[in-house]
């Protein structure tokens, strides 16, 4: 991995090989903390808890690892739809097994995450992920993770008693689908 400032942000890259191609990964450095990069979701606007751009941060190592660990997959089996649905599962499925569950907000991480990778990929051949698709890849993504994954999903609720002070907590997808 490298950090380098390109057009007055710090960001860190690293190359990989994926079916004999080389991807660039490539984060921006939080202005926050230098040890979390911040993405802007592709989750669509209309199920955004607001009307802005989503920013995620998560840290550099997570970040970098997790996009690894797809492009292991993929350069393994190729670049497709089908090898790129597989090494999303995997990756979920490592969650889950370390974690125990995968969290709502966890979740919607990864499919960004994928996305970009996904975004880097089409790059390496020159073109790119257009946002009205990269809004339904993202929704396709999230939803096939829902059906794959229900019994292993918690939704984060907010107890609101007090709503100047409101307190989180889960509740299993299963649950609230009864």
């Amino acid at each position: 991995m490298e950090r380098k400032f390109v057009q007055g942000k710090e960001y860190v890259f690293d190359r990989v090989n994926v079916d004999d191609k080389i991807i660039t990964l490539a984060g921006i450095i939080s202005t926050v903390n230098p040890e979390m990069v911040e993405f802007s979701s592709y989750r669509p606007k209309k199920i955004n808890s607001s009307f802005e751009d989503l920013k995620i941060i998560c840290s550099v190592n997570e970040f970098m690892s997790e996009l690894k660990f797809l492009c292991e997959y993929m350069n393994k089996k190729g670049i497709g739809d089908d090898t790129f649905s597989k090494a999303f599962s995997l990756l979920l499925e490592k969650h889950i097994k370390e974690i125990g569950r995968l969290i709502d907000t966890d979740l919607y991480t990864y499919v960004d995450k994928a996305l970009i990778l996904w975004n880097s990929i089409m790059v390496s051949y020159r073109a790119q992920l257009l946002p009205d698709d990269a809004e339904k890849l993202w929704v396709k993504i999230f939803q096939t993770a829902l059906k794959e994954y229900k019994n292993f999903i918690y939704i984060t609720q907010y107890d609101l008693t007090n709503p100047l002070n409101p307190k989180p907590y889960l509740v299993k997808l299963t649950d609230l689908q009864k």
